[in-house]
């Protein structure tokens, strides 16, 4: 991918996994998200989320051909990765296919957890409980008494994650994410972009497995010196 004017990125090493927690492909390869992300944390390198807020508007949003087309992709998916899918959630006659609350409660968790100096990697957890709720368990993540047992389980202050779920900030930052995912011309989800200052490059673009995610990560890693850890019994002197 190259370089490119990332003014809205850290400087990284990072690797940015661009997708939407209610996308089915996104839950088809958490395991794989889940194994990267055990080999960056170690090293210092942040997983960071990016959502799309791919919302869907309209009647089709919970039509019966939405329905449909949901229900054979999910069980494509399924086939495809081993990932457990729960079809129930579509057979509910409430079910809007609306991305965009989920999206929403990521970010306010990035706040939160920014805020209150909870550690980096309880969002991609929080990402993945969203996804399990939702295709396993079949609950709905359009109602936001959806996330509070989520925040609960993760040590997630449940008012704050509440005050910022609701507010225009949060609404604004989902479209602040999305556009900076046009910006780094992503077009699958999942997309996953190893980033080193302005430089970057493809992981993933779309389902990969483990092994070959792992393997891509580490011709990354060979070629990135590993930070040294400080030796506390050193002291400065004049």
């Amino acid at each position: 991918m190259g370089d490119m004017d990332n003014g809205d990125l850290d400087e990284g090493p990072a690797v940015l996994h661009v997708g939407d927690p209610t996308c089915p492909w996104c839950w088809g390869m958490s395991p794989s998200v889940k194994l990267l992300a055990a080999t960056c944390h170690p090293a210092g390198i942040d997983v960071r989320l990016i959502v799309t807020g791919r919302r869907i508007d309209g009647a089709d949003a919970g039509s019966p051909s939405r329905r449909n087309r949901l229900r054979k992709d999910w069980a494509y998916i399924r086939s495809v990765t081993g990932q457990p899918f729960d079809l129930g959630l579509l057979e509910r006659a409430s079910f809007e296919h609306d991305t965009e609350p989920a999206c929403r409660a990521l970010v306010a968790v990035r706040g939160v957890v920014k805020a209150h100096g909870l550690p980096r990697p309880v969002e991609l957890a929080f990402f993945s409980e969203v996804q399990r709720s939702l295709h396993v368990q079949g609950e709905d993540p359009t109602e936001s008494a959806f996330y509070l047992g989520i925040c609960e389980k993760l040590g997630v202050p449940r008012d704050a994650f509440r005050a910022l779920f609701f507010s225009a900030g949060a609404r604004s930052q989902v479209q602040a994410d999305a556009v900076l995912a046009r910006r780094l011309r992503v077009k699958t989800l999942p997309t996953l972009l190893w980033q080193n200052g302005q430089d970057l490059h493809v992981l993933a673009e779309g389902y990969v497995g483990a092994d070959e995610l792992l393997a891509r990560l580490h011709g990354r890693l060979a070629s990135f010196p590993m930070p040294r850890k400080l030796d506390t019994s050193l002291r400065q002197t004049d």
